[in-house]
Parts: C-alpha cells; sequence; structure tokens
C-alpha cells in the first residue's frame, strides 16, 4: 500500500487478498475518508484510488483498516462468485435440458415445470382422459397411455431436477470446505496461505 499526492494503490495480492470487488471497496473507503475520489481503477496487480485532496493521517490509518477488513473477506467473495456459476449452470441444466421418458425428451423450462405440476395434481384427483397428447421438445405428439404413466412422467421431471440441483449442492460444498484458518494445520482443504485458498476454489471445477 502507497500513498502519493493523494493517490492510494494497493496491491491486490498482498493487499486485498488477490480477490477484489472494486465498488464494495471504492464504498467502505469513501465511508473512512473526507475527500472525494475522483477515479477508482483496478487490474490483475493494482487497485488505484485517485483523491480530490490528500486525506490526513487517521484517515490513511482507517483505510489501512478498510483493506485489511476487505482482505479477509476475499476468500468468501471467491467462493460466493463460483457457487453463483454453478447455481447458473443448474438452473439452465434444470429448465433447458429437459426430461427423458420412453426415448423422447420434454421440455422442463420453468413454465412447462408449472404446467406439469398442474397435470399431476388433477391426474392425482382423477380429471385426467386417457391416452393424453403431450408435445415433446420437438413438438412431436405423444400419448401417454394412463395415469400410471403420467405420474412415472411426473416423476422422472422432478427427479432429473432434483439431480440437477444435487450436483450443483455438491460443487459448492466443495467450496464451502475451503478455509483460511490459521489456527488449523495447512493441509487442503485448508490453506494458511490465503492466495492458494483462493486458487483452491478457482480449481474447483463444474464438469457438468
Amino acid at each position: 500500500m502507497s500513498w502519493t499526492n493523494g493517490t492510494l494503490t494497493l496491491d491486490v495480492v498482498s493487499d486485498l487478498g488477490g480477490n477484489t470487488d472494486l465498488m464494495e471497496l471504492r464504498l467502505a473507503i469513501e465511508a473512512v475518508v473526507t475527500p472525494s475520489i475522483e477515479y477508482a481503477i483496478a487490474d490483475a496487480a493494482t487497485a488505484t484510488f485517485k483523491f480530490t485532496a490528500d486525506p490526513d493521517q487517521s484517515e490513511k490509518d482507517a483505510v489501512v483498516a478498510v483493506a485489511a477488513t476487505h482482505r479477509a473477506g476475499a476468500l468468501g467473495r471467491a467462493q460466493l462468485k463460483r457457487a453463483e456459476e454453478f447455481d447458473s449452470r443448474t438452473e439452465k441444466l434444470i429448465t433447458e435440458s429437459g426430461f427423458s421418458h420412453n426415448g423422447r425428451v420434454f421440455s422442463s423450462s420453468s413454465n412447462a415445470q408449472s404446467k406439469w405440476h398442474a397435470v399431476q395434481i388433477m391426474n392425482l384427483m382423477g380429471q385426467i382422459g386417457f391416452p393424453l397428447l403431450l408435445s415433446d421438445k420437438d413438438e412431436h405428439s405423444y400419448a401417454v397411455a394412463d395415469s400410471a404413466e403420467l405420474s412415472l412422467m411426473y416423476a422422472t421431471l422432478v427427479g432429473t431436477g432434483k439431480a440437477s440441483h444435487d450436483s450443483g449442492k455438491a460443487l459448492k460444498d466443495q467450496l464451502d470446505a475451503i478455509t483460511n484458518d490459521a489456527g488449523q494445520p495447512d493441509v487442503p482443504p485448508n490453506y494458511h496461505d490465503l492466495a492458494a485458498a483462493i486458487a483452491a476454489v478457482e480449481a474447483v471445477v463444474d464438469p457438468r
């Protein structure tokens, strides 16, 4: 960390832990200094903040504390970002891939799921006539023979979605297991080195 004529330069790795949310950091710094920030820029190596005037020493000390707090949250931010990527993939798998039945693929979009739920309720109430004509993802007609087959299709829809959800949860559990606890042995998934912990998070790959 260095100050030069109202400009603060932070090392992304040593000062901030290698994972930086520039807007979050800017707001936190603005809360503890009087001069406004003219601009803030960051790349893989440094984060730079230009102030309208040079903060006084007490404010600079407060910025040091802000940077330390930001650094402490670096692993959590990395885990959250990765988890959101996994959640996005899970949602895409559930809503776009569809589910298979009798050699055909049927839609599992959000709209289709709502319709399937409604149809299954009617099925359980004995309010569906068979054979029931449905359309698969290719818009080809499919005749559902009876109530048992319709229930099986609904169960497949639910089971396919649950499998995607469970696979996403397993990936996020791997993320949550990664820690940066100096009080525990330096053995994966715990890393005394913060950069190593964040690298471990980024190494968790979604194979789906």
